[in-house]
């Protein structure tokens, strides 16, 4: 029984010494973690801008066919109604 006891307050030493160290760890690396999430948010932010970007571009590309046909079909009729 007594090797019991000292099983488990061996363990529960070793168990508090290995939780101060990943505190020590976490809190040296806060900083970085603060620095990779802000990071993380620029890239998305700028993801984010370049796909509205991209779909303005789509859409005044669109817009620019539309105009296009819309002139071939007036010519090719007026060539048409000419010819």
């Amino acid at each position: 029984m007594n090797d019991v006891g000292i099983d488990h307050c061996a363990a529960s030493l070793v168990h508090e010494k290995q939780k101060r160290r990943r505190q020590n760890q976490l809190s040296e690396t806060d900083g970085v973690l603060v620095e990779a999430k802000k990071g993380s948010e620029d890239e998305t932010n700028q993801a984010h801008q370049r796909e509205t970007e991209a779909r303005a571009r789509a859409q005044t590309r669109s817009e620019r066919r539309v105009l296009v046909i819309g002139v071939s079909e007036k010519r090719a009729a007026r060539d048409g109604d000419e010819g």
